[in-house]
């Protein structure tokens, strides 16, 4: 019975993770004040230290 619910909760695990991480992947573009945000983030990151 434990490797049963063993199994049965990696099989859930592998499906969630599946839904959060490839399924946002599929959809449109994030939205453009998004995209501005992160590419301000970016920016600072980026930048050389003088």
């Amino acid at each position: 019975m434990r490797v049963y619910l063993i199994v049965l909760g990696t099989w859930l695990l592998l499906n969630l993770l599946f839904v959060l991480i490839v399924i946002p992947l599929r959809k449109s573009p994030a939205p453009k004040p998004l995209v501005r945000v992160i590419g301000a983030i970016k920016n600072l990151f980026r930048r050389p230290t003088k």
